[in-house]
């Protein structure tokens, strides 16, 4: 999702929203998705960091196979995707993949 700037320039929606709450973005600063959801634009799921931050949290996200298999459990219980995300510390698109039997480079199990 993209937003005209004064200039006539695109940016990005997420930016938007999360200068509306906060304020501008630091020149030397990136946002990062601490909910680790691209497409989110909510901006308490944002932080600015130093891009050197945003890339390395951005590796280190893994999810554990204690992880996979608690989401699995609860998901075989009924419970809705937003839920078990929160209940076991990883991202709705985590339990979405993790539910179809996907395999990408968060999963480490």
């Amino acid at each position: 999702m993209r937003d005209l700037e004064k200039s006539g320039k695109l940016r990005s929606a997420h930016r938007t929203y999360y200068e509306r709450k906060f304020g501008p973005i630091p020149e030397d600063l990136t946002l990062d998705h601490l909910c680790r959801v691209r497409s989110c634009v909510n901006p308490d799921h944002l932080e600015a960091v130093p891009l050197v931050v945003n890339v390395d949290r951005g590796i280190s996200c893994t999810i554990t196979a204690e992880q996979i298999s608690k989401t699995k459990r609860l998901l075989a219980l009924g419970h809705i995707q937003v839920d078990v995300a929160s209940l076991v510390g990883i991202s709705q698109a985590a339990v979405s993949d993790i539910n179809l039997g996907k395999k990408d480079h968060r999963i480490n199990g």
